[in-house]
């Protein structure tokens, strides 16, 4: 019983770390990349998640932060 519950370990965790391609940009670094063209495309969730395509195809994730003001962000991308 002990083996069953190490191997669905292993495969959950296998699983997990297969699909985290994208890498983890703070704000700062998502605006300077967008900046410099960058940023191929993102999607904004409603919480304020970001996820987007660079323009070397690599994936990125990030986040809107809550307490400043990031209106004109359309504007930029």
């Amino acid at each position: 019983m002990l083996a069953f519950f190490g191997m669905l370990l292993a495969v959950i965790l296998v699983a997990t770390l297969a699909g985290t391609d994208s890498q983890t940009l703070s704000y700062s670094d998502f605006l300077g990349r967008i900046d410099s063209e960058s940023v191929k495309s993102v999607t904004i969730d409603g919480d304020g998640g970001i996820d987007g395509t660079l323009t070397d195809g690599s994936a990125f994730v990030t986040q809107l932060p809550t307490a400043l003001n990031v209106s004109g962000l359309d504007q930029r991308l």
